[in-house]
């Protein structure tokens, strides 16, 4: 987490452009992976209180078992997308 808070101190929050393109600043990339693994509510929760309320966020929920995970394991039920409960975060307090 410490990585984050380094590179918006040295970007800081996004800037967008007369034309809508990013000139510079900060976008966070997530994986959301299934069962919380990826500490999904921490991670935004974090981002919201530490970083900036006004970071770019880039959700991913396109997580895809390949070969090798156990379909029953943690990670074998694919992209949380398709289950998942709907996170609500707010700055301050833990949901």
């Amino acid at each position: 987490m410490q990585a984050i808070k380094e590179m918006h101190r040295q970007v800081g929050d996004l800037v967008i452009d007369e034309a809508g393109l990013a000139v510079r600043g900060l976008i966070v990339r997530h994986l959301v992976l299934p069962d919380g693994l990826a500490a999904t509510r921490e991670v935004l929760h974090f981002i919201a209180a530490e970083i900036s309320k006004n970071t770019y966020l880039n959700l991913m929920d396109q997580y895809y078992p390949c070969a090798g995970v156990a379909p029953r394991s943690r990670l074998g039920g694919g992209s949380p997308g398709r289950n998942s409960r709907r996170l609500s975060i707010s700055p301050g307090k833990r949901a």
